[in-house]
């Protein structure tokens, strides 16, 4: 079954959305980003971001899957979005201590007009995942 991107489901109430926009919500984290989420009896994740005017989108993280997933295959296709590892190699970030078993699952996705100028693997910090470090520039 092909994943889908649909839009409309949100966690915001109408006190998120009021005390969001007042500056006063303390709790953005419980709407905003991404949440594992039941839509339509078929499982999921919601991401959610307030991006109002964005020209640009960047979306990163430990996504939990490998550059080759046919899932992350799917949402790249259908959000439009480039990984920003093309041109720089496998880039593989986990684990950090065991440098002969790592696989790449931390992505860092932008839009396809973004210049990705730079993208390298840090050194060891404190996680178990290596840092990505990436060096870019919006279209002009």
């Amino acid at each position: 079954m092909q994943n889908e991107i649909i839009y409309g489901p949100t966690l915001a109430g109408e006190e998120d959305v009021y005390l969001f926009r007042e500056g006063t919500h303390r709790r953005i984290y419980d709407f905003l980003g991404a949440h594992p989420l039941e839509h339509e009896g078929r499982p999921g994740v919601l991401f959610a971001l307030w991006a109002p005017g964005a020209k640009d989108v960047y979306v990163m993280g430990d996504f939990n899957c490998t550059t080759w997933s046919p899932f992350l295959q799917d949402f790249l296709q259908l959000t439009n979005y480039r990984d920003s590892r093309q041109g720089f190699g496998v880039q593989a970030s986990w684990p950090a201590d065991k440098w002969w078993a790592r696989i790449p699952i931390d992505h860092a996705f932008v839009s396809k007009d973004v210049h990705v100028h730079s993208r390298v693997v840090g050194t060891p910090a404190s996680s178990d995942h290596l840092p990505i470090i990436f060096e870019i520039s919006a279209a002009k």
